[in-house]
């Protein structure tokens, strides 16, 4: 796909749509920028497995921007559970 873009005063372009939902380029995506004889490359950074369940769960949460409590990995996997109880463990009302 080839796409004529604008720069802004501030010196940003606008990824079409089609684009950045192909690609993954979400909002406060990282991308690397790239420098070649032809232009300038972006490309998603290859993506590096954490170490740790924890380091895991750093990522997601910096990822959607989560700022609330810290909320364990028991935490949540009650809470799953809690939630799939409520939605199935209980019988039909006929």
């Amino acid at each position: 796909m080839n796409a004529n873009v604008k720069f802004s005063a501030k010196g940003q372009i606008v990824i079409p749509k089609d684009v950045r939902e192909r690609y993954r380029f979400v909002n406060g995506a990282v991308v690397e920028m790239v420098e070649t004889p032809e232009g300038v490359l972006l490309k998603r950074p290859k993506i590096q497995k954490a170490a740790t369940a924890e380091e895991a769960w750093a990522r997601v949460r910096a990822a959607v921007h989560y700022d609330g409590p810290y909320v364990s990995d028991e935490e949540i996997r009650e809470g799953i559970e809690r939630a799939i109880k409520e939605k199935y463990g209980k019988p039909q009302a006929e």
